[in-house]
């Protein structure tokens, strides 16, 4: 099995704890990844969980976490079956390629861990109204920010007003059951673009 596979299976899986709220850091995965992985979980797309699925998944994938952490391959493979009895990794990851699998879930979980400490610098900057506390915060997400030739010290309140009403948008929006402020309902009234965290996103 290359390299390259078993990376993105770490990766994917990473995206599918991160969905559950085991890590904070968000991979992009197309809806069928997810789909292949959690079966009954992802019918169609932007299907929205019960409270009873979420954590139910949840539970699921702290098993195969704790599994990867401890580096158990029969561990593994009850885990990831209990997840997903048609999951596409039981046939990637052998006993033979596991250890090679662990760790590049291991080096993708410290460099989430990493990343995790600098976006929240830039969320308590932001909070905190500190330009300078947030100049140095988002250099140390990204030296070339794009965001830093936009924000100075004359707009920067601006800039808050605008993450805060972001924040509260988001938490509207998962009351309503949508998960989050970025798909409103999916009827192409997105709000996309994320606040420092190295830029602009769109």
């Amino acid at each position: 099995m290359k390299k390259s596979h078993i990376i993105y299976s770490a990766i994917a899986l990473t995206i599918l704890v991160t969905a559950v709220g085991v890590t904070s850091t968000v991979f992009a995965a197309d809806n069928a990844n997810i789909k292949n992985a959690f079966g009954k979980f992802w019918e169609k797309s932007g299907q929205v969980l019960t409270e009873e699925q979420k954590a139910e998944m949840k539970t699921k994938m702290e098993t195969v976490k704790a599994a990867l952490e401890a580096g158990d391959y029969n561990a593994w493979v009850a885990a990831e079956k209990a997840t997903n009895d048609n999951s596409p990794m039981l046939t990637k990851v052998t006993a033979d390629n596991f250890k090679e699998y662990v760790a590049n879930y291991k080096e993708r979980e410290t460099k989430m861990a990493e990343q995790k400490v600098k976006t929240d610098a830039v969320k308590a900057a932001l909070e905190a109204g500190d330009y300078a506390a947030w100049v140095t915060a988002e250099k140390a997400v990204n030296e070339n920010s794009p965001v830093l030739t936009k924000i100075n010290t004359d707009n920067f309140s601006r800039y808050v007003d605008a993450w805060k009403l972001r924040q509260q948008a988001n938490s509207i929006m998962q009351e309503l059951g949508f998960g989050g402020g970025d798909n409103m309902g999916g009827r192409g009234h997105g709000m996309k673009g994320e606040f420092g965290f190295g830029g602009p996103h769109n």
